[in-house]
């Protein structure tokens, strides 16, 4: 759909002081594409008429426009008034006497008639003060548009103040007055300028209009107005009351102009253009062409003469290198030049004469040779040769003007210019020359042939000339007809849509053009009002009319009719009506048209209070009553698009209070129950397909807690089969949820515990402590003691064991019966040992102590001999959580190396975690929660180290670790956030400890098997080690400047989480980034597009007809790429709604309890997202099996047939999700 439409809602005409009739000005609109105009002649009414005439003829929208003189503190201010009564009698007065204001003076005859003619059709109507003056107050004419029904906007509003400031602050003023809008779009401002305009209107909530100001034919007419503009424009001027349907008659106000016939309008320009060439050919190009010939001739003999000189030159050096003497030289020369020639005939020749002047040489005038020529004289006086000399003693060489014989006629004598050039070692002087008749003859060919190229191009101008006034003609007179077509296409569909007896409506080019008045009736609409609107804002792009707009695209030119569907039509006051339309397609001399046809046009009733079987309530209904008073929540809803709610009992509104929410123009809906369009589409497809469907509604509440409700319907169908209603009751099923939830969470709690008791008991065993059977008590008891022992063994003489000493045992015999300490140890030994194998499981371990009734087990090795101890405390410690253990060892640990070994046990845990089928989900936040406990560790350690923080600081996971979601192959992505007092910067000190204590962990992390993230994105690195104000900082340079890299540290930054430190700098940070996300809503497309690059690799026969080469790489897929897109868009969801949660499920169960999604969308992502982080876990447990390198990579053909489904599965739910991320973020595109 486009962004803009074509409008112009300023123009002129004759009637005032533009250039062109009415109609003339609707044809330039019309031509320029533009779909609605307003002619806005100075202070009358008179050019509307025709202006509107044209235009529909057109089929171009028409608006009532006028624009009014008006001052303001003594200002003149023009004011344009849009969608008034044109008759409106008391404007049509002082627009009036506006005009004959500015008559005043003129005392021509046809002056008086005109104003006794206009002050007799005003009717005696009281005028506003200013009127006969020319000029209203701003506040009355604004006053006076209201009253005509109409809108007032300021008209081009720079020119009045070119101060944006100080306009801003005099709008308001305005805007006191009535002033309803400005116009922000006027060619003659800069881009910028229309800016700040549109933006100072959306400041103050005025209206914007856009207008060229058209006057004459050199300017263009149309602005592009953004849609949103011109839809508050447009329903503005709707929403006004109702006036005449027709502009008033045209009244005799100025004489039309006149105008150039068409067919002048193309030959006069073709022939001055002829006559233009005619002339310049004539006097600026021939005399060009003769000078440059001219000059061509002069630069040939110059050259010429240069050459003959070189033959002087050449005799000289001979003279110079004693090769000659002098008058052997000279005679030489003389008798190569002599023998020169040149030119057409060969007759163009050289001659030599010196400085006295003597003639050396001439080749046809031999009885000149060696005579004294100064007094030779040409037929005009001149003595040539001595010009020559002083020519060559002045400058040496140049041209002279004479008369001499024609080549070797003596007998014919015309002029001649001759280069002449001084040789100066011998004193000759060296010429040539051209005739001037040459050049003349030269000249006139070229004009010959120049002549009879421009008499063929002016035969071809002319036939040129003839085909294109003829075509032009042709073309007019077939305008014309496609024009008068259209008007007779459109009068006859207008006569037949006028004699429908259903609604009808008929539609070109997406614009409304006429409507009947069954429709006109139906909707609200007057008949001019109806050319405003496009199709879609009568039948609006609202949920449960896809089906509609579908059937439209189906429809195709010649089909009769299309067929009938149920749709929502807008009325002009936004009621929603329920109708059944029907389309036809048609074409309007070549414009595609379409009728709309709808019946049973009727207003949707908003929900009723309770229920009886009929969908209706009458008094003493038993079944009313019943339905009213039973606690099950019943309803009603129609079985079309959204679910209009028909009617519901007392507690359906109590469980769902959005089902009572409705109103006249907009009932209630079953679909805004639900927490997406999607899912309520969903939920309408199991219901048609099986007949009944039930759903889930999981909705916030204020103590947020949330309730969960049971939504149960059954489809209800006519005895055509076409559905109609559903009937359904709503019941409260937040125990049941909540019970569910708790179970499931016991599940995977025993799930976890039973895990352990498959492990071996050498795991638990402790070192065992052994007697003899003749140490005394009291020793015993010191070994135990020094040996941190519960139990000894007391070793027979055969090696075995003869017994059992345990800590109860002695106080049971020696503080009880008073045995002497000193006593040996067998008196007081009763307990048998019980013995277990190594390699025996724990639940073994824990069946045998329930068998035999002990306490202890000694556990043996291979060759049965005796190891150590297990007691039953240490199973029950595991049987609890063996992860818990872990944790405790690693937080208790002293040192750092024995906190990076007890970490280093992660792997095995996790390994056995997966075997035993647990969520993959357990397994990662394991990972996490191991890693959370050794960062701490790390943290203490460094404390431990270093000292006390210098201020408060919290120690940030991030990336998978702040999701708790790290896998084997997991690196660090973690940073650092403190805060000095008063927010001041960190000194030096400060910034140095952290960056230390920073490194401290960083490094303990690597060894504890973390390694470094490969773009250093850890704590350890400066910049990502700062106070609170540096990072709300750095957030905000993010936000704004949305660039790649930014991006990238952005997605992993965005799910930090408090690991150590002060957990309220973490939170005071996330609010900061909502608000900036908030203030800067545009950056979330950008995370959104980067969503959008996953691509699944090809599989079955498309990986197989893949090139053989490439078909193993085409055949990997990185777990990880492929999980970005589930990761992404809860992440996304989250950001855009505000939630703190981290973890990608746990992000998306708060958007379910919110109803922003649905719980179907909830559980098919947790499958999807649950199987691809179970194949990635156990490829890389694999790879630890293996000693192979860690990576997130997998062979797609190495899979088996259920992995590759839930692959697929799992890729069909990206798909979903990517497109609902475009629909959401990307504006579908």
């Amino acid at each position: 759909m486009s962004t803009t439409i074509r409008v112009d809602l300023h123009c002129h005409s004759s009637h005032s002081d533009g250039a062109l009739k009415p109609e003339a000005v609707a044809d330039r609109i019309a031509n320029d594409k533009a779909v609605c105009a307003a002619l806005v002649d100075h202070d009358t009414l008179a050019g509307l008429p025709a202006f509107r005439k044209r235009l529909a003829r057109r089929g171009i929208g028409f608006i009532t426009g006028v624009e009014i003189t008006c001052q303001y503190a003594g200002r003149a201010v023009h004011l344009l008034g849009y969608g008034f009564d044109p008759d409106h009698a008391e404007l049509r007065a002082n627009l009036d006497a506006i005009w004959l204001s500015r008559e005043e003076g003129m005392e021509s005859i046809a002056g008086s008639l005109r104003r006794k003619r206009i002050h007799g059709t005003r009717s005696e109507m009281p005028l506003l003060p200013g009127a006969e003056a020319g000029r209203l107050e701003l506040a009355d004419a604004i006053a006076l548009v209201h009253r005509a029904g109409g809108r007032a906007f300021l008209a081009h509003p720079l020119f009045l103040e070119p101060n944006a400031d100080k306009l801003e602050a005099l709008l308001p003023t305005f805007q006191a007055m009535g002033l309803d809008g400005l116009e922000a779009l006027y060619p003659a401002f800069s881009p910028e300028a229309q800016a700040r305009l549109i933006e100072m209107a959306r400041r103050l909530r005025l209206l914007v209009c856009a207008g060229s100001d058209f006057h004459h034919s050199g300017t263009h007419t149309g602005i592009e107005m953004p849609m949103n503009l011109w839809k508050a424009f447009r329903d503005a001027i709707l929403s006004g009351p109702k006036g005449s349907s027709q502009p008033p008659d045209e009244g005799p106000r100025l004489a039309a102009p006149h105008r150039l016939k068409f067919v002048l309008r193309i030959v006069l320009p073709t022939v001055a253009a002829m006559l233009l060439f005619g002339f310049v050919l004539l006097d600026i190009i021939l005399p060009a062409i003769e000078e440059s010939l001219l000059e061509q001739k002069r630069e040939t003999i110059r050259e010429l003469v240069s050459s003959a000189w070189g033959i002087l030159a050449e005799a000289e050096q001979e003279v110079q290198n004693g090769v000659a003497s002098l008058e052997q030289a000279q005679q030489l020369a003389k008798k190569r030049i002599e023998t020169l020639r040149y030119g057409h005939e060969d007759k163009d020749y050289f001659w030599l004469q010196d400085m006295q002047p003597r003639m050396l040489m001439h080749p046809y005038r031999p009885e000149l040779n060696g005579q004294d020529v100064s007094e030779f004289r040409d037929p005009r006086g001149v003595r040539i040769f001595v010009e020559f000399s002083n020519l060559v003693r002045q400058e040496s060489e140049g041209f002279v003007d004479y008369v001499w014989q024609w080549k070797d006629d003596p007998h014919r004598l015309v002029p001649k210019e001759s280069y002449i050039r001084g040789f100066k070692p011998w004193g000759w002087i060296i010429g040539t020359g051209m005739y001037t008749e040459d050049v003349k003859a030269e000249i006139a060919r070229f004009e010959r042939h120049l002549a009879r190229i421009s008499a063929g191009m002016a035969v071809l101008i002319s036939l040129l000339l003839l085909y294109v006034i003829r075509q032009s003609l042709l073309i007019e007179r077939k305008r014309r007809e496609a024009e008068e077509s259209l008007h007779e296409s459109t009068e006859r569909y207008r006569a037949l849509v006028e004699a429908a007896t259903e609604g009808t409506l008929l539609i070109v080019e997406g614009h409304c053009r006429y409507a009947n008045p069954t429709l006109l009736q139906g909707l609200g609409y007057a008949a001019p009002e109806i050319e405003l609107l496009e199709l879609s804002d009568i039948l609006p792009h609202l949920p449960g009319n896809e089906r509609i707009w579908e059937t439209l695209e189906r429809v195709r030119p010649g089909e009769e009719r299309s067929e009938a569907v149920e749709a929502v039509l807008r009325s002009r006051e936004g009621r929603l009506l329920d109708g059944l339309l029907t389309f036809s397609r048609i074409s309007i001399a070549g414009q595609e048209g379409l009728i709309v046809q709808t019946r049973d046009l009727s207003s949707r009733q908003p929900a009723v209070a309770a229920l009886a079987p009929t969908g209706t309530f009458e008094p003493g209904n038993v079944l009313a009553e019943t339905a009213g008073n039973v606690p099950l929540g019943l309803f009603r809803a129609r079985a079309l698009r959204r679910g209009a709610v028909m009617a519901v009992n007392r507690a359906a509104l109590e469980l769902l209070p959005a089902l009572g929410a409705g109103a006249a123009d907009k009932p209630a809906e079953l679909a805004s129950a639900f927490p997406a369009p999607a899912a309520f589409d969903d939920f309408m497809r199991r219901l048609e397909r099986d007949g009944h469907a039930r759903q889930r509604l999981h909705l916030a509440t204020p103590d947020g807690q949330g309730r969960t409700l049971t939504l149960d319907a059954r489809l209800l169908r006519d005895a055509g089969g076409v559905a109609r209603f559903m009937d359904g009751f709503i019941e409260d099923a937040t125990a049941d949820a909540r019970r569910e939830l708790e179970r499931e969470s016991l599940i995977e709690r025993l799930q976890a515990s039973l895990l352990y008791l498959h492990e071996s008991v050498e795991r638990l065993c402790h070192p065992a402590t052994f007697c003899s059977p003749d140490m005394p008590i009291h020793q015993v008891a010191a070994l135990m003691t020094a040996q941190d022992s519960e139990a000894a063994l007391v070793r027979a003489e055969n090696n075995h064991s003869a017994g059992l000493v345990t800590d109860r045992l002695l106080r049971a015999r020696i503080l009880a019966e008073e045995v002497h300490p000193d006593k040996p140890i067998r008196q007081i030994v009763r307990e048998s040992v019980v013995t277990i194998p190594r390699h025996a499981q724990v639940y073994e371990a824990l069946l045998l102590m329930q068998e035999k009734g002990v306490e202890h087990l000694a556990v043996t090795d291979d060759g049965d001999r005796i190891t150590g101890l297990i007691h039953g405390r240490d199973i029950l410690r595991l049987h609890r959580s063996e992860a818990a253990m872990l944790t405790d060892k690693i937080a208790h640990a002293a040192t750092e190396e024995e906190a990076i070994r007890w970490t280093r046990r992660a792997p095995m845990l996790v390994k056995a975690l997966l075997d035993s089928g647990a969520h993959a989900r357990q397994a990662t936040r394991l990972i996490s929660a191991i890693c959370d406990a050794a960062t701490i560790r790390f943290i203490e350690l460094a404390i431990r180290e270093l000292g006390p923080a210098p201020c408060p600081f919290a120690f940030l996971a991030l990336g998978s670790q702040g999701r708790q979601e790290m896998s084997f192959f997991a690196d660090q992505d973690n940073a650092l956030i403190y805060d000095p007092p008063n927010r001041e910067p960190p000194n030096e000190k400060t910034s140095l400890y952290f960056r230390e204590m920073a490194g401290k962990i960083c490094d303990g992390l690597k060894q504890a098997g973390f390694f470094f993230c490969p773009g250093g994105t850890m704590a350890k690195n400066p910049k990502w080690c700062a106070s609170l104000v540096e990072w709300e900082s750095i957030t905000t340079d993010w936000i704004r400047k949305a660039e790649p890299q930014q991006l990238l540290e952005f997605n992993v930054f965005l799910d930090f989480r408090a690991v150590a430190g002060e957990a309220e700098l973490a939170r005071r940070l996330r609010l900061h980034v909502h608000e900036m996300l908030r203030i800067h809503p545009a950056f979330l497309p950008f995370l959104a597009q980067d969503l959008m690059r996953f691509r699944p690799p090809p599989h079955g026969m498309a990986l197989w007809l893949s090139p053989p080469r490439k078909r193993a790489q085409a055949a990997r897929l990185d777990l990880k790429e492929a999980m970005l897109p589930l990761i992404g868009s809860a992440r996304l969801y989250a950001l855009r709604h505000r939630l703190d949660e981290t973890h990608t499920l746990d992000r998306l169960d708060a958007l379910a309890r919110r109803n922003l999604i649905a719980e179907s969308d909830l559980q098919k992502t947790a499958i999807a997202y649950d199987a691809l982080l179970r194949l990635r876990l156990l490829h890389q447990a694999k790879c630890l099996q293996e000693n192979r390198p860690l990576d997130n990579t997998i062979d797609w053909r190495r899979l088996d047939s259920v992995q590759q489904a839930l692959l697929q599965e799992a890729f069909a739910r990206i798909a979903v999700i990517q497109k609902m991320i475009r629909y959401d973020f990307l504006g579908g595109a």
